[in-house]
């Protein structure tokens, strides 16, 4: 497996020299249009390839505030009661008061898709009003 990872400008397109572990907030802004907006690419060779690296997670962090703004995971996730891996994506978002998650097998089966005011959950589980 090959991989070509390209970083351009997630404004104007234009590509960007990005140095390794450089963190974010210290990139230099695009010389072209003066964004700080990022767009990162990878390129495969022809085939067929099975990834599993977990997810991704993004925090928005306040200071001062034990929670983030908004949380973001996106990903392949063990299902431990199966055994099998599932695709998920949960967009948390305090500021704004939303809930989002859809979770679906690899063969595309939706296993959960919900939406809601963050301010009013469903109840799942022990959370479930009694009746």
């Amino acid at each position: 497996m090959s991989l070509a990872p390209a970083v351009t400008c997630g404004e104007c397109g234009e590509k960007i020299e990005v140095r390794p572990g450089l963190n974010p907030s210290e990139h230099a802004p695009c010389p072209r249009c003066g964004s700080i907006v990022r767009s990162h690419r990878l390129r495969l060779e022809p085939g067929v390839y099975k990834v599993r690296i977990g997810g991704a997670t993004f925090k928005h962090k306040r200071p001062g505030k034990k929670k983030p703004l908004t949380e973001v995971f996106a990903g392949s996730q063990l299902r431990k009661a199966v055994g099998d891996y599932v695709n998920k994506r949960r967009v948390i978002g305090r500021e704004n008061n939303w809930y989002e998650e859809h979770v679906e097998t690899e063969a595309g089966e939706v296993l959960r898709s919900v939406a809601h005011p963050l301010s009013e959950p469903p109840g799942r589980g022990a959370d479930k009003l009694e009746k």
